[in-house]
């Protein structure tokens, strides 16, 4: 629960140092008032596409977000390579999958449970 605390902590203090409302947040990025309150407050983690949507709303890593650390040194490649798959075809997408999944092996500990079952908890 700490995490979460600090997390929604640092949620409203970003808002508000932008200068902007939970409204406005929330219009920005397509989802309620009450979502946003619900952040803040800790009743609701932020996961997964919003809160790269969050991160890139106010420019900074998730962990700055949730108030746990210092920026991941990788978060500049990370935002690209999302990028990249948001803006390539289906295909596209399956490629770029399929080649991170190959690197992926290439580079995990044998007695990792993600190398058998891929990036997604997927079966390769």
């Amino acid at each position: 629960m700490e995490n979460k605390e600090r997390g929604t902590n640092r949620l409203g203090l970003l808002r508000r140092q932008m200068g902007i409302t939970q409204a406005q947040l929330a219009k920005d990025l397509g989802v309620s008032r009450a979502t946003i309150q619900n952040w803040e407050k800790g009743i609701t983690d932020i996961t997964g596409y919003s809160l790269m949507m969050l991160c890139d709303r106010f420019n900074v890593s998730p962990n700055e977000v949730y108030g746990t650390g210092s920026p991941s040194p990788y978060w500049e490649q990370k935002k690209e390579l999302l990028f990249i798959f948001d803006s390539v075809n289906e295909a596209g997408k399956k490629a770029l999958v399929a080649m991170a999944r190959g690197i992926e092996s290439s580079y995990q500990p044998k007695n990792n449970p993600l190398s058998e079952k891929g990036l997604m908890g997927e079966t390769a």
